[in-house]
């Protein structure tokens, strides 16, 4: 009886693949509930601020900004998202349609113009560290390379048999991250000993605006002010730990991301995604600002 019991249940994950696979971290994990921001000694402009998700990314954007300043450090990604090459050194990194059409070319020149390096066909993604040390690479067949820019592109040894979508180095090269299809992945840099590692949910390490994006049009990288997501979590890479979100009972309706993460508290822009019933018509998403709180350490 138990046999079959047992068989059951393995068919039922397989069917509706209910079965995820647990996640390893060596990060303390927390659970936390949302709240409403309801402040009754705020004044209505406070309030309104409070509630207003467009102005709390926009104050997020300019104090990641300023750290990036302060420190003398320079956000190369967004540069390359501006205008496809970017100068580091004496190399040159350079995105062009490929000669036979087929796709995007990915380069990297020295001083002489000579190619030292290239992927061809579907453009490769890379990311530079902030202190531009750093280059990392996932190629065409999803390799991992991480150069070292201030020693002749030296290729470090223990990354060559990773795989990645997506790399990201954080704000102080501490830790580096990896997406690998709907894996994340996060490495101790300096050993390559993985620190996380989500077989569920890929790492999300940017921020956009919420469903109003056509006339609000704010994006900048998370790791400035210490911290990453997945689907249902908030790993805050300055303090080491991992928090997990209860969303309620529409959690399987909502997503959510980060907006603030200030003095101790965390603001979450949470969109809610209605359903109808009638063809063809689709109804607008809901958007929400919560606190967390009930921030409780708990043992996964």
């Amino acid at each position: 009886m138990n046999t079959l019991r047992l068989t059951f249940l393995i068919s039922l994950c397989l069917v509706f693949v209910s079965c995820a696979k647990p996640v390893y971290t060596s990060f303390e994990t927390y659970t936390a509930k949302i709240v409403s921001i309801e402040h009754s000694d705020l004044s209505d402009e406070a309030r309104k601020k409070l509630y207003n998700h467009k102005v709390i990314e926009e104050e997020s954007y300019k104090n990641a900004a300023q750290i990036l300043k302060q420190k003398n450090l320079i956000d190369y990604k967004a540069q390359w998202d501006n205008q496809h090459n970017i100068q580091i050194n004496q190399y040159e990194i350079a995105r062009k349609v490929s000669p036979n059409f087929e796709g995007m070319e990915f380069t990297i020149k020295d001083k002489t113009n000579d190619t030292i390096w290239a992927s061809y066909g579907k453009e490769a993604k890379f990311n530079v560290s902030y202190d531009k040390r750093y280059l990392g690479i996932c190629d065409d067949k999803r390799k991992l390379h991480i150069f070292d820019i201030e020693n002749n592109l030296y290729e470090l040894e223990h990354y060559k048999d990773k795989k990645c979508r997506d790399v990201y180095f954080s704000l102080d090269n501490k830790y580096l991250i990896l997406n690998n299809k709907n894996q994340g992945q996060i490495y101790d840099f300096k050993t390559a000993n993985l620190v996380y590692d989500n077989p569920n949910n890929s790492i999300y390490v940017n921020i956009l605006c919420g469903t109003h994006c056509w006339d609000y049009n704010i994006a900048m990288s998370n790791l400035i002010l210490g911290y990453v997501e997945t689907d249902n979590e908030i790993i805050l890479l300055d303090e080491e730990r991992r928090i997990i979100v209860d969303l309620g009972d529409e959690s399987k309706n909502t997503d959510f991301s980060v907006i603030k993460k200030d003095k101790g508290s965390i603001y979450i822009l949470v969109t809610y995604y209605r359903q109808t019933w009638v063809p063809f018509v689709s109804l607008k998403p809901m958007e929400a600002v919560f606190e967390l709180q009930e921030i409780k350490k708990t043992r996964i």
